[in-house]
């Protein structure tokens, strides 16, 4: 029994010794990476890459022409219609779609005027 557990121990060194050869020619191939694209480090290519993705900054991108939709405007015209919506049986995301507004504001509209009903 003692026997078969030093066999065993003798495969697993050799399969963590493979383990490691492989490791070790991965690792040169990794290193040699950013040279390859014109980067001095491997700092300097994840940082690339990361700015390239648009996670390099903590402020939006303004690269990408995307931009902050802007805050809706609550008029006396938009509770009236959101009004009649709810008296017409409409969810609040149709609402939502029709008036170009969001859900939570359709829904922040309903609780002012009375038109939501409490839970329990």
């Amino acid at each position: 029994m003692k026997l078969t557990k030093l066999y065993q121990l003798a495969k697993y060194r050799a399969k963590a010794a493979a383990i490691e050869r492989e490791w070790d020619s991965q690792k040169k191939i990794l290193l040699a990476l950013p040279k390859s694209y014109g980067y001095k480090s491997v700092g300097e290519l994840i940082k690339a890459l990361k700015i390239a993705s648009g996670q390099g900054s903590s402020q939006p991108s303004r690269s990408t022409g995307k931009r902050r939709k802007s805050r809706a405007i609550v008029t006396a015209k938009t509770k009236e219609s959101v009004k009649k919506a709810v008296a017409a049986k409409q969810t609040a995301g149709q609402i939502a779609h029709d008036l170009k507004l969001s859900p939570a504001t359709v829904h922040n509209i309903k609780t002012e005027l009375g038109l939501t009903k409490k839970r329990g």
